[in-house]
């Protein structure tokens, strides 16, 4: 009963007086106040940090390229077969390469379904072949892969395609 009277009169006096009395409980009541206030402050900050981090990383960066505007990626489409989104045929490509009144450069990429044997069981494995001249044209380097320069004779593939998806 005395706790409830230390309570009531507490509370009493703090309609008075509108900063708290300095006793040992209302002190402990204020360290974990502001113990919880620092805590939620602490998580916001780090969840908006790690929300705008991860934003900036998929959306807002530049894309590392020397002019970001400047890529564009051209499809064929056939409206009639109802086939809206196909990659360029290589007589496409060779003529964008052959005019360079049209683009500065251009390179070819197309996705592969493989399939990985020797193991058991088979793997599939998604991969995607590029030309030599898509690294050329985005001013990058091959990560992990390693390309040949275009050959000097253009045969019935793309000029500077792999001959081998594993030479890419």
């Amino acid at each position: 009963m005395s706790r409830l009277n230390s309570v009531v009169g507490q509370g009493r006096a703090l309609r008075r007086r509108p900063t708290p009395p300095v006793t040992s409980v209302t002190n402990s009541l204020q360290h974990v106040t502001f113990a919880a206030c620092i805590l939620i402050l602490a998580l916001g900050l780090g969840g908006a940090t790690a929300a705008f981090s991860a934003l900036y990383a998929v959306v807002l960066r530049p894309l590392p390229y020397p002019d970001p505007d400047s890529p564009v990626v051209i499809h064929s489409q056939f409206r009639r077969l109802h086939m809206p989104k196909l990659s360029v045929s290589p007589p496409d490509y060779r003529d964008l390469q052959h005019n360079p009144e049209l683009f500065r450069s251009s390179g070819v990429f197309f996705y592969l379904d493989l399939s990985r044997t020797g193991i058991a069981p088979p793997q599939k494995v998604n991969a995607v072949a590029v030309t030599t001249s898509l690294f050329e044209t985005l001013d990058v380097k091959p990560f992990g892969a390693h390309y040949r320069r275009p050959r000097s004779s253009i045969g019935p593939s793309l000029p500077d395609s792999p001959s081998h998806p594993g030479d890419v």
